[in-house]
């Protein structure tokens, strides 16, 4: 690859930035990775959370123009991905769409295929908040068994969760560049044929690539490798 290109990883709910921490480990020289910290998250975690997705958006993407303006790959997982899809909107709107050269999205169903919550998740308790995070596969054992430490790691997941209601109802667009859909193989909160949905919202639909686990393969260093590898496959002939 002779183009440098600029990847910027949006985390899933409750997680921060540094699930992709390891990402530069094993990325080549043609791939910078830039992981997004969310407001109140991880290394920001003295802010204030966000209260709506506008307020996101308008945070991180002074941030990602001031790092690059072309060659842009987008990456979402889960709640990230959702937030990739409002950006993209965003970079249209401002008229620079034609900077993002391929979005990435990981762990979510496409709009069609979801529905709003019965109760707001405004409204859960800490044990359902415990129990939905659970299944995800989304909390260590060591905040499990830290009570201060659970009941802090509760209330961002609680606001990011608030967030992603707003991501429910989503109006379409066809973006102008590629998008590659991406699933856990035991991901019941984003199956394939859920994610496969996004062909829709492309001219240039690369297909869902499924991977081992569940709805945190990223995990994975060995699923990591085979993304880097996917991003190099999708750009290479447009060098």
């Amino acid at each position: 690859m002779s183009t440098t290109y600029n990847l910027f990883c949006l985390p899933s709910a409750g997680s921060s930035a540094s699930m992709y921490g390891e990402w530069r480990k094993n990325t080549p020289e043609w791939l910078k990775v830039f992981p997004i910290e969310y407001a109140g998250h991880g290394g920001r975690c003295n802010e204030s959370l966000a209260s709506s997705t506008g307020e996101i958006i308008d945070d991180i993407l002074p941030y990602i123009l001031s790092v690059a303006r072309e060659n842009i790959i987008l990456f979402g997982h889960s709640l990230g991905a959702a937030l990739a899809v409002r950006l993209a909107k965003k970079m249209r709107e401002i008229g620079i769409e034609q900077s993002v050269r391929l979005m990435i999205l990981s762990g979510r169903p496409a709009p069609s295929c979801l529905q709003s919550s019965q109760t707001h998740p405004s409204l859960w308790s800490h044990e359902e908040l415990v129990n939905r995070a659970k299944r995800y596969g989304g909390i260590p054992e060591i905040i499990l068994n830290e009570p201060d430490i659970l009941s802090f790691f509760l209330h961002i997941l609680q606001n990011d969760l608030c967030i992603n209601e707003e991501l429910i109802k989503e109006d379409k667009v066809i973006f102008s560049f590629p998008i590659w859909g991406m699933t856990g193989e035991d991901d019941y909160v984003a199956p394939h044929k859920s994610v496969h949905q996004w062909k829709e919202w492309t001219n240039c639909w690369k297909g869902v690539s499924i991977f081992p686990g569940g709805h945190f393969f990223l995990r994975d260093e060995m699923s990591v490798q085979q993304i880097i590898e996917g991003i190099s496959n999708i750009l290479s002939p447009l060098e």
